[in-house]
C-alpha cells in the first residue's frame, strides 16, 4: 500500500488516514488528497465534492457546483457557478458569475478579474479589476491591474482597499463599506430581520391577547 494508507491491527485490511481520491499506483492502493481534473468541469464530470485540494485543467462552466474542504485551482475561467472553498481560490483566468451564483472562499482569493460576480472571501482578494460585483472581503481588497479598476456593485472590506479608480463618472452606483467584518455585518442585519418578524407576529398576537385579557 501506498501514502494515505494504513493496515489494520490485524493485517486483514487497509484504512485511509486522509479522506480523498482512491487510486492505484502500480501495485500499490493509495489515497490522493490531490483531486486533478485535465479538462473542464461540465457535463463530463458533474458536480464535485471533495475533501481535498482541487486542480482544475480547464474552465468551470455555467451551472455547476464544486466543494472543496481544502484550496481549489482552476487555469481557466470560472463561470456563472456555485464555489464552496475550504482555503485558498487562485483563478489564473477570472470570475464571470450572475445573480445566481455566488463564491465562498475560507481563505484568500487570487484571480485576473470578477465580473458580475458575489464573492466572499474571508481573507485578501487580490485581482486586476472587479465590475458590477458584490465583494465581502474578511480582509484586504487589492485591485492591482493597470487600470485597478473598481466600479458597480456592492464593496464590503473589513480592512483597506488598494485600487486606481473607484467609482465611475458614468454615475455607476458603487457601495463601499470598510472597516467592519462583512460576516459580522450580515449577522447583525440578520438578527435585525429575525427582530422585525418577532415584532411583527407579536402585533397580529395583541387583539387575541387582548380579548383573552377581557374574558
Amino acid at each position: 500500500f501506498g501514502k494515505n494508507v494504513e493496515e489494520s491491527e490485524g493485517n486483514s485490511e487497509l484504512i485511509a488516514t486522509k479522506d480523498g481520491r482512491l487510486e492505484y499506483s502500480g501495485d500499490k492502493i493509495q489515497v490522493n488528497d490531490v483531486l486533478l481534473i485535465k479538462g473542464n468541469v461540465d457535463t463530463s464530470t458533474g458536480n464535485i465534492n471533495f475533501g481535498g485540494d482541487i486542480v482544475v485543467h480547464g474552465d468551470v462552466k455555467t451551472g455547476f457546483e464544486i466543494e472543496c474542504v481544502g484550496s481549489l485551482e482552476v487555469n481557466g475561467v470560472i463561470e456563472a457557478s456555485n464555489i464552496i472553498v475550504g482555503r485558498d481560490l487562485v483563478v489564473k483566468g477570472g470570475i464571470q458569475g450572475n445573480a445566481k451564483s455566488s463564491i465562498k472562499v475560507g481563505g484568500s482569493t487570487i484571480c485576473r478579474f470578477i465580473e458580475n460576480a458575489s464573492v466572499n472571501s474571508e481573507g485578501d482578494i487580490i485581482t486586476d479589476f472587479v465590475v458590477h460585483s458584490n465583494i465581502s472581503c474578511g480582509a484586504n481588497l487589492i485591485v492591482k491591474g493597470k487600470k485597478g479598476l473598481l466600479v458597480g456593485g456592492e464593496i464590503r472590506v473589513k480592512n483597506e482597499i488598494t485600487a486606481q479608480v473607484v467609482g465611475s463618472y458614468m454615475g455607476t452606483k458603487t457601495l463601499i463599506e470598510i472597516g467592519i467584518d462583512p460576516s459580522e455585518k450580515m449577522k447583525l442585519d440578520m438578527y435585525k430581520d429575525e427582530i422585525h418578524g418577532y415584532e411583527k407576529k407579536l402585533r397580529e398576537l395583541q387583539p387575541t391577547i387582548e380579548t383573552g385579557k377581557q374574558l
